[in-house]
């Protein structure tokens, strides 16, 4: 498991973000119109609330020197791909502080083993959490998932972003889930009007050289 503060450093353009994307069914409809991974918390309970949002824009790609903070090589990389978020109702609730984890997709489908693990500790202490779907047999996978077609736009393939730099995790790493989200999402993005200071990468992957790319601080 990794957990970094992290704002990143380069200079994305703004994604556009569609929320909440609402759930038309419940659980275990067969045509699947709901989140994945919809969580089995009583969030409510805590004073939480869950929203998946859609958010699309483009990325850059970047060198990942070891050691040191890559630069941008390429921009203009469009992607569309989903973020889970577990809030507090409250505004005035939220400690200041968001957590973002990446899905691991290592079994070929989003999984969430930082919240599994974690969300005890996330709920008392009034953290913000996102999941972000970064990796392209993740969305692949919700796409197939889904009957009625909630995923059906996603797409975080674009071709050009594949190879040695990324590892060929397509808008994975220092492109989606470090540049574009935390340093353009989080600024623009409405946690319920909460005030946010401070941002928490976190995830279990593979792909952590990917990280190499970015330079990471702790304010927004």
């Amino acid at each position: 498991m990794m957990c970094l503060p992290a704002t990143a450093e380069a200079k994305v353009p703004s994604p556009t973000i569609t929320a909440p994307i609402p759930a038309t069914v419940t659980p275990g409809d067969p045509s699947r119109d709901y989140p994945f991974l919809e969580t089995d918390v009583d969030l409510a309970s805590y004073g939480y609330v869950e929203q998946e949002n859609f958010m699309e824009g483009a990325a850059n790609q970047y060198t990942t020197p070891a050691g040191a903070t890559g630069t941008a090589i390429n921009t203009g990389y469009p992607y569309k791909t989903r973020l889970v978020v577990r809030r507090p109702i409250s505004a005035s609730a939220l400690n200041g502080t968001v957590i973002l984890e990446w899905y691991n997709a290592t079994n070929g489908l989003d999984v969430e083993p930082d919240w599994f693990q974690t969300h005890n500790y996330v709920l008392k202490h009034r953290y913000a959490r996102i999941g972000v779907s970064s990796q392209r047999v993740g969305a692949n996978y919700l796409q197939a998932w889904s009957p009625a077609g909630r995923y059906a736009s996603l797409d975080v393939s674009n071709s050009k972003l594949q190879g040695t730099s990324l590892r060929g995790a397509n808008l994975n790493g220092a492109n989606l889930a470090g540049a574009t989200l935390i340093g353009a999402t989080l600024q623009s993005f409405n946690l319920g009007g909460a005030d946010l200071t401070n941002a928490n990468l976190a995830g279990s992957t593979t792909q952590g050289a990917s990280l190499g790319g970015v330079k990471w601080s702790n304010t927004i």
